[in-house]
């Protein structure tokens, strides 16, 4: 599963998406190893887009991080510990989310991306 490993929120955003057995956001397969800047550029963008809708944003992003995902945002001294386990949909009442991708630098198994969420 591709999931957010890393992600600033705000009006930058930052993350790193890693790559086990399918990518949580259709069931395509993707081996260890295997991704790639238009790969991770266009899970960003979906799974942002997707984190609207009160219950459906909670869904995308429970099923798009883990409990071992950080993130960091403008005025963290560093990253943040992420918890899916008591998610309030209410944090996602937006009816529309953009996520502009700036650059995209993949290591390996693991992926940076810098942009703008508005």
């Amino acid at each position: 599963m591709k999931y957010i490993k890393t992600l600033t929120l705000g009006v930058t955003v930052a993350l790193a998406a890693s790559s086990c057995s399918h990518t949580g956001l259709n069931s395509t397969p993707a081996a260890s190893g295997s991704l790639d800047e238009a790969s991770v550029k266009a899970f960003a963008e979906e799974w942002h887009a997707g984190l609207v809708g009160y219950d459906s944003g909670a869904e995308v992003w429970v099923t798009g991080l883990t409990n071992e995902s950080t993130y960091f945002n403008a005025g963290f001294a560093e990253p943040q510990q992420v918890s899916i386990d008591n998610v309030d949909p209410s944090f996602f009442w937006e009816d529309a989310v953009v996520c502009d991708v700036k650059d995209v630098k993949v290591y390996g198994d693991v992926a940076s991306v810098y942009g703008t969420v508005t």
